[in-house]
C-alpha cells in the first residue's frame, strides 16, 4: 500500500512519463527492437528502460519495470516458436514452473531493483554522472550474470552458469555504450528548462479538478494507443514465427 501511495502521490509528470516507459518496456519486449536472435538462447537489451526508470525515478519504479519485463519474458517463452533454449523461461514448456517463474520473472525484479538502488546511490555523488555511466556500462552483464546464475543453478542442464555472463565479445561493448547514452541522453532531455516548465505546469493541474481529468484523458489514451500498437505488433511477429530473446 506504501508503493501505490507513493506512485499515487508523485508528479504527474513523472507518472505519465514513466508508463510510457513501461510502454516502451512492452513493446521492445514483444518485438524485434530489444532482441538479438542467436541460437540456441536469445540476447536482449530490453532491459534499457529499466535503467532509465531508476536514473530518473528510483528503486520503486526500476523494480516495476523490470517486473513487466521478466513478466513479458515469460509469456513470449510460452509461445510455440521460441528459441530451444528459451523455453525454459516458460512454466508451462520447461517442466519446472516455480523455477521458471524465478529465472523469467524473479531475476529481471531483482535487476531492476539492484540497478534503482545503485542509481539512487550514486545521487548523493558529487560527480554523479560518472556513476551513471559506470551502472549503466555494466548493466548488461547485470543482468547476464542474474540471469545465466539462475540458469545453472535452476537449470544445469543446459550447460549455463554464472560464469557464462563473463564471456566477453565486441557485442558487450556496444551493448555498454547504447545503455550509456541511451541514459545521459534521457536524463539530459529530462532536465531541460522546456521539459521542467512542461513538468510542472502538468502537475499544477493536479490542483484543478476541471484540468486534471483533460489531463488524465489524454495521458489516457496516448498510452492506449501505444497498448494497442503493441498488441498489433504481439500478434504480427507471432504469425511471422519471429523467434524472441530473454
Amino acid at each position: 500500500m506504501n508503493i501505490v501511495r507513493k506512485l499515487r502521490d508523485s508528479s504527474c509528470f513523472d507518472r505519465y512519463a514513466f508508463e510510457i516507459l513501461l510502454a516502451i518496456e512492452i513493446l521492445m519486449s514483444f518485438t524485434f527492437l530489444g532482441y538479438i536472435h542467436i541460437s540456441p538462447i536469445s540476447i536482449t537489451f530490453a532491459y534499457i528502460p529499466i535503467l532509465i526508470a531508476g536514473s530518473l525515478f528510483g528503486p520503486i519504479q526500476s523494480t516495476i519495470a523490470g517486473f513487466v519485463f521478466g513478466a513479458a519474458s515469460l509469456y513470449k517463452a510460452s509461445a510455440s516458436y521460441v528459441l530451444p533454449a528459451d523455453m525454459i523461461f516458460s512454466p508451462f514448456l520447461s517442466g519446472s514452473p516455480l523455477n521458471s517463474l524465478i529465472l523469467s520473472i524473479g531475476t529481471r525484479t531483482l535487476f531492476g531493483l539492484l540497478i534503482g538502488l545503485a542509481f539512487a546511490w550514486v545521487k548523493k555523488w558529487k560527480y554523479f554522472h560518472i556513476g551513471f555511466g559506470v551502472i549503466a556500462a555494466i548493466a548488461p552483464k547485470l543482468h547476464a550474470f542474474l540471469v545465466y546464475g539462475a540458469m545453472g543453478f535452476l537449470f544445469p542442464e543446459f550447460g549455463y552458469d554464472a560464469l557464462t555472463a563473463f564471456h566477453f565479445s565486441w557485442n558487450d561493448v556496444l551493448f555498454s555504450i547504447a545503455c550509456i547514452l541511451a541514459v545521459e541522453l534521457v536524463w539530459f532531455i529530462y532536465h531541460q528548462d522546456l521539459i521542467q516548465n512542461i513538468k510542472i505546469s502538468i502537475d499544477q493541474q493536479r490542483y484543478h479538478r476541471y484540468e486534471s481529468k483533460k489531463m488524465n484523458l489524454f495521458f489516457g489514451i496516448f498510452e492506449l494507443f501505444i497498448l494497442s500498437m503493441e498488441i498489433f505488433a504481439a500478434i504480427y511477429f507471432s504469425q511471422r514465427g519471429d523467434k524472441t530473446n530473454y
